[in-house]
């Protein structure tokens, strides 16, 4: 799954790159490829580090914290879902 990140964060660049010499930096379209790179590198940083996050969620006493990470981790397959359906 993390290749597939890697992959849409390569595209969505190049894609950035190309916008913000026709349209320059502050176009909104721009901006928004911007933010949806930062979410795709969150993600991809989620997938790098979920052995040692597992490992502390199994651990942890703190339920609320479980279940954040089980949110944050459906959240992230479902837009990659979406993503790669573009």
């Amino acid at each position: 799954m993390k290749d597939v990140v890697q992959e849409r964060i390569k595209h969505l660049r190049e894609k950035m790159v190309m916008l913000a010499m026709e349209k320059g930096l502050t176009d909104p379209e721009v901006i928004a490829i911007s933010q949806e790179i930062d979410k795709l590198h969150n993600i991809w940083n989620h997938l790098g580090n979920q052995a040692l996050t597992q490992h502390r969620v199994y651990k942890s006493a703190d339920s609320s914290l479980t279940h954040k990470l089980i949110r944050d981790f459906s959240m992230a397959s479902l837009y990659l879902k979406a993503a790669s359906s573009q």
